[in-house]
């Protein structure tokens, strides 16, 4: 975390009871220790999340890793090439024809999403002590729906979004706080 600015006592007060910003800092603060955690292995948070797909989906397709890592096709490709390169996973084209690669994990990649699982879940169990088991279940439960809400979301037009017709009352209330 070193070189790593942290978040001011004035920018800690404004956040509070910001649902969004809270969770980009709880992801920041997630990603931080996991880069230092897959740092001494030697992958990064993107891939070890790519591995945990390619292991539990045979011939997962990279447009999919795309999807499901929410990151660009373009990205993913990047990230896939640097586990190829590492002898993690290989890819081969699909039986069926076409442009299609399957990509599978090997055992080099088991035997180092094994170890990434570990140090992941160590982070997990920290938080969790800190938290109380009740508190880190229900903080759990609420994040996985509150994906979930949001994911329904992305189906809808982007003219429509479900959270429209909140947005009128929210520009209201922003409009009147007094200026900083």
């Amino acid at each position: 975390m070193a070189g790593r600015r942290a978040r001011s006592d004035n920018q800690v007060a404004a956040l509070r009871g910001h649902l969004l910003a809270t969770l980009k800092y709880a992801a920041g603060a997630s990603r931080l220790a996991l880069e230092a955690e897959f740092g001494q292995l030697g992958i990064t948070p993107q891939q070890f999340l790519a591995l945990v797909a390619i292991a539990e989906n045979a011939d997962i397709s990279n447009a999919e890793l795309a999807r499901q890592g929410y990151v660009s096709a373009q990205s993913m490709n990047a990230i896939v090439g640097r586990l190829e390169a590492a002898g993690l996973i290989r890819r081969m084209p699909c039986p069926t024809g076409g442009r299609v690669l399957q990509t599978r994990i090997t055992p080099a990649g088991q035997t180092m999403l094994d170890r990434a699982s570990a140090h992941a879940y160590a982070i997990e169990k920290y938080v969790r002590d800190a938290l109380g088991a009740e508190e880190f279940a229900a903080l759990t439960r609420s994040l996985e729906r509150f994906t979930e809400t949001l994911a329904r979301a992305e189906t809808v037009s982007t003219t429509t979004r479900p959270w429209n017709a909140y947005l009128a009352e929210a520009e209201a209330e922003v409009a009147e706080r007094p200026a900083p």
